[in-house]
């Protein structure tokens, strides 16, 4: 999903792009506390590349919608936590910022999710 404004000096819209597709809303599902996502996060760890386990920050945890590319078929949108985090060398210094998503609902609807493909005979 992608939305592009460019705003002009005069506060002119000059230039607009949006790239989504159209959903319908199903029904509210339950989801997770963001304090339970974190803990799922911990069990997880994050992948950083590096040795030190104080070389993560979190500053910003928000719900978001997982979407995949246009080319894919997307059954429905998935809601998750996302975390946003600095990595920070030994100084604590940011030397980059990454971002991990855990899944907010409390528990995936059957309904939802597509049957497999049978296997020709």
């Amino acid at each position: 999903t992608q939305l592009e404004v460019a705003i002009g000096g005069h506060g002119d819209v000059i230039e607009y792009f949006a790239n989504w597709r159209n959903y319908t809303p199903y029904k509210e599902l339950p989801i997770i506390s963001a304090n339970d996502a974190f803990d799922q996060l911990k069990e997880q760890g994050v992948a950083i590349g590096l040795n030190d386990p104080d070389a993560v920050r979190i500053d910003r945890v928000y719900l978001a919608y997982e979407t995949k590319a246009a080319s894919y078929w997307e059954y429905y949108l998935r809601p998750v936590w996302v975390f946003r985090a600095e990595v920070v060398d030994n100084n604590g210094t940011p030397v980059r910022e990454i971002y991990k998503a855990i899944p907010a609902l409390r528990e995936e609807p059957a309904e939802l999710i597509p049957a497999p493909t049978p296997e020709p005979n």
